[in-house]
């Protein structure tokens, strides 16, 4: 069966990004943003990159080699289109991990609300064998809140995923990353949306 996140148009899914009442996607723009500040990547595996939020900092960053994956070749799409002045940039449409078949490595592997959608495990383990040693790879994963899975913003098209949304807890996730991938915890923190849904903040390394 398609993975659902096909069935939803790159329109609907920036409409719902940037709805007032979601504003996730100014969440992943400003993560984004500290994470290159922070660790200086060279090359950035972004995962489940959709239409690109948060490659405007790429520009003034050390990034020379940028892979964005994306299940949705729309989006891929959409991200080659805006940001067609990165030169670094490369972009590879498979489900993850399976589909995968990029061989390189890199510095920092970037996955905002990704892994509440794929299998956990070989996922962090295929992203454990392409970061570089002391590689980095930072996450986001969201939390449960009063809102629910998922914000009513009216895009119906986004109800589609939300039956393969399984919010991930953070001390589970840091253990099974360590456990399968040799994924060691750098920092933790809670973090808020704009509109004040409840995320972690997970950075890990790799041993």
């Amino acid at each position: 069966m398609d993975n659902p996140w096909v069935t939803v148009p790159a329109a609907a899914y920036e409409r719902h990004m940037e709805h007032e009442s979601v504003r996730q996607g100014e969440m992943i723009r400003q993560h984004l943003a500290r994470c290159l500040e922070r660790f200086e990547p060279e090359s950035l595996l972004y995962l489940g990159a959709g239409i690109g939020n948060g490659l405007e900092s790429a520009r003034a960053s050390r990034l020379r080699d940028i892979l964005a994956v994306d299940v949705n070749g729309e989006y891929l799409a959409t991200l080659r289109d805006r940001f067609a002045a990165l030169g670094m940039l490369r972009t590879e449409r498979c489900s993850f991990p399976e589909g995968f078949r990029d061989a390189a490595r890199f510095d920092m592997a970037y996955g905002p609300l990704f892994f509440e959608y794929v299998d956990l495990e070989p996922a962090l383990i295929t992203v454990a064998s392409h970061l570089a040693r002391k590689g980095h790879l930072a996450v986001l994963l969201q939390q449960p809140s009063e809102q629910g899975h998922m914000t009513n913003t009216g895009v119906t098209a986004m109800e589609a995923i939300v039956p393969i949304m399984f919010l991930r807890d953070p001390r589970a996730f840091v253990d099974v990353a360590h456990r399968v991938a040799s994924l060691v915890p750098v920092a933790t923190e809670d973090v808020a949306s704009p509109c004040g849904k409840p995320f972690r903040e997970v950075i890990l390394q790799k041993a």
